[in-house]
């Protein structure tokens, strides 16, 4: 296992993100269908929260390490899981890393 993530990295950061929802929903409200690259296409690049554009190209790697910039597209839930949200595709929508985090847990967007 370690072989493979140390030649797949960005594969092994989308499978512990993919784990890590998984533990927060329950199996009826968690579409395993969902990828950000999908997302990325379904909301045409756009950050839903500020409108701007999404940028797959702003991250850097130090060592093994991966770091998104602020631009970087992430998966925004627009009603929260820890609210009580569900990881399906009417909850969810594109939303740059740094708008992301400044909406936290907050139910608005879209």
């Amino acid at each position: 296992m370690q072989k493979w993530k140390d030649e797949n990295p960005e594969k092994y950061r989308a499978y512990r993100a993919r784990t890590k929802l998984r533990n927060r929903c329950t199996v009826l409200d968690f579409d395993e269908d969902i990828t950000l690259e999908k997302l990325y296409n379904r909301d045409g690049g756009t950050c839903a929260l500020c409108g701007g554009f999404c940028d797959y190209n702003d991250y850097i790697f130090k060592g093994t390490a991966f770091i998104a910039g602020n631009h970087y597209p992430s998966i925004d839930h627009i009603k929260p899981l820890s609210k009580g949200g569900s990881h399906t595709w009417d909850n969810v929508q594109l939303a740059h890393k740094q708008c992301n985090s400044i909406k936290s847990n907050k139910v608005r967007g879209c």
